[in-house]
């Protein structure tokens, strides 16, 4: 088996080993359902950092910035959609997505113990960026702060990845690939065609780790499925 078909493997493997310590049933669907949603991009660049600086990738870590993701993810998507009513009165599905998210980010925490500072720092960026965009007038100025935490998340799963100062062209990949996910994820009509060619091209100059490489095109915004939907084409 291949250097990255190991790294899956092992993956998954933690995925499936906290699915299946949820209880009850229907909570174990939700957090696997909001797992499955969102982009698997976090854990395929902490695992990709590793190996192009020539260490090893730490599967339970990967997939702790993977958690924290999905779980904020699913937290953005409901006080996006604003359809969170009747909380503590009957449970509504609103109750149960951010239940799962609660989950989600509670056992990312014990994935990164080791880098409890970068994942509360990831949680609060979340935070503080929501409450800005919730103020913010104009699309651009809204974007600016969507995408804000998703650079947060993406640049601290190359720092956890690389286990310490990462290389700036990771750093600069995390961020393209932040952006133009974004621009996915939110829906938001602004012009990021120049971030996703940047990604692109920066994707395709991490030499020697194509597998990586391939899979993070397919799970991001730069993947055919996702820019013929959400409009991130690679142009001037």
């Amino acid at each position: 088996m291949k250097g990255f078909e190991k790294d899956r493997k092992r993956l998954d493997d933690e995925f499936e080993k906290v699915l299946e310590s949820v209880y009850p049933d229907e909570l174990r669907s939700y957090v696997g359902r909001e797992l499955s949603t969102a982009s698997r991009t976090p854990a395929l660049l902490c695992m990709l950092s590793a190996r192009a600086t020539g260490g090893k990738p730490d599967a339970s870590e990967a997939a702790g910035i993977q958690f924290v993701h999905a779980g904020l993810d699913a937290t953005r998507r409901v006080l996006d959609e604003g359809s969170w009513e009747g909380v503590g009165v009957e449970p509504v599905e609103e109750d149960m997505v951010l239940l799962a998210a609660d989950v989600l980010v509670t056992v990312g925490f014990d994935h990164l113990l080791d880098h409890y500072e970068a994942a509360t720092r990831v949680v609060n960026t979340f935070g503080t960026e929501k409450a800005r965009e919730s103020e913010a007038v104009g699309v651009d100025d809204r974007f600016s702060h969507e995408s804000a935490h998703f650079e947060e998340t993406y640049t601290t799963a190359v720092e956890i990845g690389c286990g310490g100062e990462p290389p700036e062209e990771l750093v600069s990949l995390a961020e393209s690939l932040a952006v133009a996910d974004c621009l996915e994820a939110a829906a938001f009509e602004v012009d990021v065609s120049g971030k996703a060619e940047r990604a692109a091209r920066l994707a395709e100059s991490v030499d020697g780790h194509e597998e990586h490489v391939a899979a993070i095109r397919g799970e991001s915004a730069l993947g055919d499925e996702h820019s013929t939907e959400t409009g991130v084409e690679a142009q001037d």
